[in-house]
């Protein structure tokens, strides 16, 4: 199936009795035993703990909407009201238990209107306002967002809208401390692709770079000088090990949970198990058993941000894959030949075409998407699901003089074919990742990513398929005006603890956790002065 025609996402049905042990992920070796978790904190951290004026605490959490999870009787839990409102409440009650300045809910289940009455005015009365962003075309679920109102202010909130074939969406919150408007952080929930099929890796990272994309736009746009620490939370759907962990790490961010908690302090009841071994953690358990790490907050900070800057752009990743397509499944190996390919959509023989296709000749937008990339499998049923404002986006990149249409230099500008060839090959020969290990395009994308010049980066357009940037009014009233957006930085965020139930933490699902098929992740961050 398509994965422009999704099917129901498969999901653990969590309020049964004895709820499996985890079968080891591919790559894992599976422990029975019981871990207990301390926070690896160093003396340094100890001491910026001591003297920490302000902490940041945030949670991410896949509450498991209802009309994605499972009975017992084969039929969703939507459909029973009592059992949801009843998991829901106590979703609330364990959420309330907890104490984190801002939640970052993913599954939130927007259409329904009892059930945002119920987060909004249960966790409002407890401090918090609420933000909330529904999946694209009538999806169910989407994102929600508190914010302790005591604690932080919210200088600006916007609704990330992907328009992919997933209906996939971010936040972004730009928060402020309300005793130190200088102490800022921006933080984005998220929840990306579920892993149907081998396509699912290359949407989840296009996903990641339109992320990115609207990062920089935002800090552009507020004239933040300085860099401003970032978080992106939630269910990213795949593991340390995948190819969006890494890509992400590429870019600088790093996992702040791992930052906490390494093997070294890592206790083991009744077990004589080295230390050094290395020890595994889960947040999710999936249908059949199989438990992985897939709930994270990566951390970005200013420092990073100068030394590194993001430079991701999700049409250079695109333009990598046509290349590899081209040169690997058609066989064609020069640039000349990929031009007329487009030009004529004839890939046989196409070298012994040059000569009859002159280098003032042009491709239009109907040959570039409408045969062209269709045929290289690069969108519709089955593919990895390009729409056609994605499609006509990666045309006007090409189209430097705007005349619509592109000429050859435009074309080698964008599909250097001729220069793609080595390197592609020592992509091929890099080291494989945990999830759809056959499939060799998703490393073509982030390198296709990552190589592109952070001044590549531009400001995301209004049109259909990346309208990003757009405002959201806050749901309880709260008003941007309460904070100066104008206030310069200086600080880094530095992780100084992290929460997840200790069978988790070990690497086992919890017997007695039926919440949801996700567990709460959270981490603690203390406000440090730049260096």
């Amino acid at each position: 199936m398509g994965l422009c025609a999704l099917p129901p996402r498969p999901v653990v049905r969590t309020q049964r009795v004895g709820i499996p042990p985890c079968v080891p992920s591919q790559g894992r070796v599976q422990s029975t035993r019981r871990f207990q978790v301390r926070m690896a904190i160093s003396k340094s951290h100890v001491e910026d703990n001591l003297s920490c004026e302000h902490i940041l605490r945030v949670t991410s959490f896949n509450i498991l909407a209802p009309v994605y999870k499972l009975r017992s009787d084969r039929t969703y839990e939507s459909s029973c009201r009592d059992a949801y409102m009843s998991r829901n409440h106590d979703i609330l009650q364990a959420i309330k238990n907890m104490p984190s300045d801002v939640f970052c809910l993913q599954e939130f289940w927007c259409l329904n209107s009892e059930m945002v009455e119920l987060y909004k005015s249960s966790l409002g009365a407890d401090g918090y306002d609420m933000y909330m962003t529904p999946r694209t075309n009538g999806k169910g679920d989407g994102l929600a967002t508190f914010v302790k109102r005591k604690e932080f202010d919210v200088v600006d909130m916007h609704s990330i809208h992907f328009n992919d074939c997933a209906d996939r969406v971010s936040q972004l919150t730009h928060i402020a401390s309300t005793s130190d408007p200088a102490k800022q952080a921006i933080m984005v929930n998220t929840h990306l692709l579920f892993p149907y099929n081998s396509n699912s890796t290359i949407i989840q990272l296009r996903e990641t770079m339109k992320v990115l994309e609207f990062l920089k736009a935002y800090v552009a746009s507020k004239n933040i000088r300085q860099g401003i620490p970032i978080l992106i939370c939630g269910d990213f759907n795949g593991s340390k090990s995948g190819e969006v962990a890494q890509f992400l790490e590429s870019q600088g961010f790093v996992s702040s949970y791992d930052q906490t908690v390494s093997p070294a302090h890592l206790q083991f009841q009744n077990s004589s198990k080295p230390d050094s071994e290395e020890a595994t953690w889960v947040s999710h358990i999936h249908r059949d058993g199989t438990c992985l790490g897939v709930d994270f907050l990566w951390l970005l900070n200013p420092s990073v941000q100068m030394v590194l800057p993001p430079a991701a752009d999700w049409k250079a990743a695109i333009f990598a894959m046509i290349m590899a397509l081209i040169y690997e499944d058609l066989g064609l190996q020069t640039t000349k030949s990929g031009f007329t390919f487009f030009g004529t959509h004839q890939p046989a023989e196409l070298e012994c075409q040059w000569p009859m296709v002159e280098r003032d000749n042009t491709i239009t937008r109907e040959a570039f998407g409408g045969r062209a990339i269709e045929s290289l499998g690069l969108t519709g049923e089955g593919s990895i699901g390009l729409l056609e404002c994605e499609i006509d986006q990666c045309y006007t990149s090409m189209d430097a003089d705007g005349n619509a249409v592109i000429d050859y230099n435009e074309f080698v500008s964008k599909l250097d074919i001729d220069s793609f060839g080595q390197a592609y090959e020592k992509i091929r020969k890099a080291k494989q990742i945990e999830e759809w290990k056959e499939w060799e395009y998703d490393r073509l994308v982030t390198v296709g990513a990552t190589a592109a010049k952070a001044d590549s980066w531009v400001a995301s357009s209004a049109d259909g398929c990346t309208a990003g940037l757009s405002q959201t009014t806050p749901s309880m009233g709260t008003s941007f005006a309460g904070c100066n957006c104008a206030v310069q930085s200086t600080y880094e965020l530095q992780v100084v603890a992290a929460e997840l139930k200790a069978e988790m933490a070990g690497g086992e699902w919890a017997e007695d956790f039926h919440l949801s098929d996700h567990a709460p992740v959270s981490c603690s961050f203390c406000f440090v002065t730049r260096d």
